[in-house]
């Protein structure tokens, strides 16, 4: 962060994001009036690319297969972006700007 004009900007490089989906899969059985839990795991899927295919039980006899039909409709571009820094160090919106790569010498 520098200041500049008494403001501080902060810049921000934003590369394509990964999308994920996390499921939970808990299993029970009723014995004796009473439902006990007999299985319980959590898959975390990438949706970005092929079908994701999981086995969700502890035996591997139940399998969630997850595919997604494109990138997330609302998202940044690659780059560099900017924003006005508050004194509570909240940022204010994001703006696109050309700027210098860090590995660049000009």
């Amino acid at each position: 962060m520098n200041v500049f004009r008494n403001q501080t900007y902060t810049a921000v490089k934003l590369e394509q994001p990964t999308t994920f989906a996390t499921f939970v899969y808990t299993a029970y059985d009723y014995n004796n009036g009473r439902w006990i839990e007999m299985d319980r795991s959590t898959i975390r899927s990438q949706l970005d690319g092929g079908t994701q295919e999981r086995y969700v039980d502890s035996l591997r006899r139940i399998a969630l297969s997850v595919s997604a039909g494109g990138r997330a409709t609302h998202q940044l571009e690659t780059g560099m972006y900017f924003a006005n820094s508050n004194p509570g160090g909240e940022m204010e919106e994001l703006r696109k700007q050309p700027l210098n790569e860090i590995t660049d010498n000009k």
